[in-house]
């Protein structure tokens, strides 16, 4: 008779017993220890990942990718993990493979690599590697022109006005001020500043 004890992922130990049985059905009593103890490895074979090959997010709202994966080994247990050069601020659940990610302003306009490894408990551990490209991205909004007031000058008079406007994109854009069509051909307006100037001449 035999008996088998499993003993780890990849690892069996067989205890065998034996046992002697007369005609007349008397058996004796089995051996406390066994008399053989034979421990056979087992090969490891890697596991499987699987996730999207590439996600877009806007910039400012939370990523959340779930990875999956197999073991061809039914015991072993798998681990997840990001690789090197993952973005600032993302993580990963070990057990359960879920990516989470807070997006920040900074990362609008990009595409970031990532790389996920999983791994498992055999011996020799052997892991996977899957490669995700997450676009950031970044929401363009006009900005927006403070209220204009009407003036009245007379001819030759220096006429100066200060614009000023917001820019509601994270991180700020640069803002250029210009003139639109039907503007006076002698009046100017800085385009860093908004200073708008124009001194009316008497045909005008």
């Amino acid at each position: 008779a035999t008996g088998a004890i499993f003993n780890g992922a990849n690892t069996h130990t067989y205890a065998f017993y034996s046992l002697a049985t007369d005609t007349a059905g008397h058996r004796e009593t089995p051996p406390l220890q066994p008399q053989a103890i034979t421990t056979v490895n087992g090969t490891n074979y890697p596991p499987t990942i699987s996730l999207a090959s590439s996600v877009s997010i806007n910039a400012g709202q939370t990523l959340l990718l779930t990875v999956t994966a197999n073991d061809p080994n039914p015991f072993d247990t798998l681990t997840f993990s990001l690789g090197s050069g993952a973005p600032s601020g993302m993580t990963i659940d070990a057990v359960t493979g879920l990516i989470t990610w807070p997006t920040s302003p900074a990362y609008g306009g990009t595409t970031n690599t990532v790389h996920v490894i999983v791994s498992d408990s055999g011996q020799p551990p052997l892991s996977a590697t899957g490669v995700v490209s997450v676009a950031v991205l970044q929401l363009v909004n006009p900005p927006v022109l403070a209220p204009i007031g009407n003036y009245t000058i007379s001819e030759g008079t220096l006429l100066i006005v200060t614009n000023t406007a917001v820019d509601n994109n994270l991180p700020p854009r640069p803002l250029v001020f210009s003139l639109g069509a039907g503007a006076p051909k002698n009046a100017i307006i800085d385009p860093a500043t908004g200073v708008f100037q124009w001194r009316p001449s008497a045909a005008q």
